[in-house]
């Protein structure tokens, strides 16, 4: 995919689309750096560092790449906010930091379905070190349940939709991006390499794509482009929201549909 192309029409019938060095190498040890100094290196499982919006200029800034939100526009639209952001760090202790196979909507769904998540490799990406697997297409099934006995399990507990053969390898180079749909199937498998995975991630939402449960971070709902919108656009579907126990942000989720008299 050249970066001067237009990637609608691969976003919309795969799911996804990857984007090969759209961060140069500069960019790129930039933003290593700014990891190696804030954060340590996992042991066991994939860590996901969030708030990164807010820990550092760099990764501010990074929001709003022009390359990069060129290519949501393609996705989304011209009226964007930021969901929330984090970093994903796969430990270097060989044969760990397995993530199943989810839909990014479970977790966080909206008013309708313009919300995606846009994958940063800062290493190479590979089948041995846990590079992201996608689903193709899948982003058409709509969302499948991700709950486990009433619970939100975080990922899907739908696993005979799809056949292992389906899924996808997203190898990637670091300075490589990729642009998921929020209801894409993906997922990542345990590190086999011994040596470091690191990815920021970040996911957006169109202005009028309102948030119906889930969490709340300090930078949702920041304004990446255009303007935010007055109207809340609705899509015909039925969502289940995520119910999440012990959640360390379950003070700050979007559900608030009660007043003070109801438990």
């Amino acid at each position: 995919m050249l970066l001067e192309q237009s990637i609608t029409e691969e976003y919309q019938d795969q799911g996804y689309a990857v984007l090969p060095s759209l961060l140069n190498d500069t960019e790129v040890q930039t933003l290593r750096n700014e990891v190696d100094r804030l954060y340590e290196q996992p042991k066991e499982a994939t860590r996901h560092h969030l708030n990164l919006y807010t820990s550092s200029n760099h990764f501010a800034k990074l929001a709003r790449h022009p390359l990069i939100v060129e290519k949501l526009q393609q996705c989304i639209g011209l009226n964007i906010q930021l969901q929330h952001s984090k970093l994903a760090v796969k430990p270097q202790t060989p044969d760990t930091g397995a993530f199943g196979m989810h839909q990014d909507f479970a977790y966080y769904p909206h008013t309708n379905l313009d919300v995606c998540a846009v994958f940063i490799a800062l290493d190479a990406c590979t089948p041995e070190n846990g590079c992201l697997y996608v689903v193709p297409g899948s982003h058409k099934w709509g969302l499948l349940n991700h709950h486990h006995e009433g619970v939100f399990a975080g990922c899907c507990m739908e696993k005979n939709t799809w056949n292992k053969h389906d899924e996808v390898a997203l190898e990637m180079q670091s300075g490589d991006v990729s642009i998921h749909h929020g209801l894409c199937m993906h997922g990542s498998p345990v590190n086999r390499s011994g040596s470091p995975r690191r990815a920021l991630v970040y996911s957006y939402r169109a202005a009028d794509a309102y948030q119906m449960d889930g969490n709340i971070y300090p930078e949702t709902g920041v304004q990446i482009s255009g303007e935010s919108s007055e109207f809340m656009r609705l899509d015909a579907g039925n969502y289940r929201l995520p119910i999440m126990l012990g959640s360390e942000h379950a003070e700050t989720v979007a559900r608030h549909q009660h007043g003070s008299l109801v438990d």
